[in-house]
């Protein structure tokens, strides 16, 4: 086996072994970034399930886009709107939003 000039058989392990280090630093940096998600549950006579909305780095960037998500439905037919929860009343459907943390897994997704 051939080496460069000066360089032993150690030195590709050794970097491959700071690219995977770098890697793993990567991508756990980029998960403690994304530190809050904005969920929607939506409750019908048919069950109820879970939907990731958006990922925000702080709590206060959640809660403000729960605040629009929830004020868009304002001026919309037979629709309940609270602090958190829309209430569409023709069709018996609750969605309610909410801010957790990004390493909780609030319960069951939409399976279709």
């Amino acid at each position: 086996m051939k080496y460069e000039a000066g360089l032993g058989p150690h030195v590709g392990g050794e970097i491959s072994q700071i690219n995977q280090d770098q890697k793993l630093k990567k991508s756990c940096c980029s998960s403690l970034l994304i530190a809050w998600v904005l969920w929607a549950e939506t409750t019908s006579t048919a069950g109820s399930y879970w939907t990731p909305i958006n990922r925000f780095e702080l709590r206060s960037q959640c809660q403000n886009s729960l605040k629009k998500k929830v004020n868009s439905w304002h001026g919309r037919k037979n629709v309940n709107i609270g602090t958190n929860v829309v209430h569409l009343r023709n069709k018996n459907i609750t969605i309610t939003y909410s801010c957790l943390p990004g390493n909780v897994d609030p319960g069951p997704r939409r399976t279709e």
